[in-house]
């Protein structure tokens, strides 16, 4: 999980764990991130990509939270380095309320640059929600 310490992140992690699901999650400070006990908390920055290597070894399907104005695209590369197969990404974080249109397309080039490294375009976190909707009970 990038993002497990902003609020849907945070709640997603809790979900999750609650559920029974494994869960590794990202932290800049991992002794500061609070998160539920048997969550892996790793350590890394995204705005350092060098660091995620730890964070990503294994993974297959990652939960996504940006920071509006991220270029995430050296984030996509690791991504793409480690074999990640299936990207759900919440692209709240990288909308200006109320601009229209959104300055630098809003949510839409990570969309982008995400179906290119998937091949198809990220699950939208509300389907994602829909089709897990057990381990949010």
């Amino acid at each position: 999980m990038i993002g497990a310490t902003a609020h849907f992140g945070r709640q997603t992690v809790e979900a999750l764990a609650g559920a029974g699901r494994k869960v590794r999650a990202l932290s800049r400070t991992p002794e500061k991130a609070g998160l539920p006990e048997g969550v892996e908390v790793v350590r890394g920055d995204l705005a350092r990509p060098e660091t995620l290597g730890a964070a990503l070894d294994g993974v297959t399907e990652l939960f996504l939270v940006l920071p509006y104005g991220m270029d995430a695209q050296p984030l996509l590369d690791r991504v793409r380095q480690a074999g990640v197969r299936q990207i759900v990404f919440l692209s709240s974080g990288a909308v200006v309320d109320g601009a229209d249109p959104q300055p630098d397309g809003g949510p839409a080039p990570v969309n982008d640059a995400v179906e290119q490294l998937t091949g198809h375009p990220p699950r939208p976190y509300t389907q994602w929600v829909t089709d897990n909707l057990a381990a949010f009970r």
